[in-house]
């Protein structure tokens, strides 16, 4: 069995990459590794077509992760994790959360009600981004305004990938907004739907972006590392309005340089 031995899952150029690098250089790493880690475990369903390969790659990375806690880690990043997880009180079951959530997504691939597609939001992008928060604030418990945030923060970052990425989704057997006959649906049938979850996107991504306060995130630098993601996520969504969310035929996306810009300004 093939595993990547990666630890920097941080793509050049990615909305990530330009928001993290307004963070402080030490907490930057455990952010880094943890983003790594969840991209490891979020992309074993798309490195192959076999889903029992998938569960053997799932089921050792779960193994991984019990050994990362006894000091038995066998992987480049989760050796690296190992070090962090007592500092930043990251927890065994949080993790495992993310190996679980992507094997109850094997078999069936797609998102069939709205109820659904929230589990699957708070079990991945959610818990991922209450990890992180805990790290900038080396803080366990968040309080109910930054709960509130986290939550509202990582439905619309979500939802705008699974907007942005909806034609590239389906044709690798994979669909995560509840649409019915989707493939069969006429443009202006298309473009409704898809309005009505931009709209809702815009929403949470609005609601995140009142509550990035320093009341809330406590600096600067962590102001800017979520505001600069809002915003950039807010502008692809303006573009992908203007093309009239012809998201099923070719992927819209904003130029390192635009994302670069915004995140500059970003505060």
């Amino acid at each position: 069995m093939e595993l990547s031995t990666d630890i920097n899952k941080v793509k050049s150029g990615s909305t990530f990459y330009y928001a993290i690098r307004v963070l402080p250089f030490n907490i930057q790493n455990p952010i880094k590794l943890l983003y790594s880690l969840y991209h490891q475990i979020s992309s074993v369903k798309k490195q192959t077509s076999d889903i029992g390969i998938a569960r053997t790659k799932l089921f050792w990375w779960k193994e991984e992760i019990s050994r990362s806690y006894i000091k038995q880690a066998r992987h480049p990043l989760t050796k690296e994790i190992t070090k962090i997880i007592t500092k930043y009180s990251i927890s065994k079951e949080d993790l495992l959360t993310f190996c679980n959530i992507e094997d109850s997504f094997l078999d069936k691939g797609y998102i069939e009600e709205r109820k659904e597609l929230f589990n699957y939001i708070e079990n991945k992008q959610y818990l991922l981004n209450k990890l992180f928060l805990n790290i900038m604030l080396n803080s366990k418990q968040s309080n109910k305004k930054q709960d509130e945030f986290i939550k509202s923060f990582s439905y619309g970052i979500s939802l705008t990938r699974f907007i942005q990425n909806l034609g590239l989704d389906l044709r690798k057997e994979h669909q995560f907004l509840p649409i019915d006959n989707l493939e069969n649906l006429k443009q202006e049938e298309l473009s409704n739907q898809m309005s009505k979850y931009t709209e809702q996107t815009k929403e949470y991504l609005n609601q995140s972006k009142e509550l990035c306060t320093k009341e809330n995130l406590y600096s600067k630098a962590n102001i800017k590392f979520y505001k600069s993601q809002i915003n950039i996520c807010l502008k692809l969504l303006k573009e992908i309005e203007i093309e009239n969310y012809q998201v099923m035929h070719q992927k819209i996306a904003l130029t390192p340089i635009n994302k670069l810009i915004i995140s500059l300004f970003s505060y």
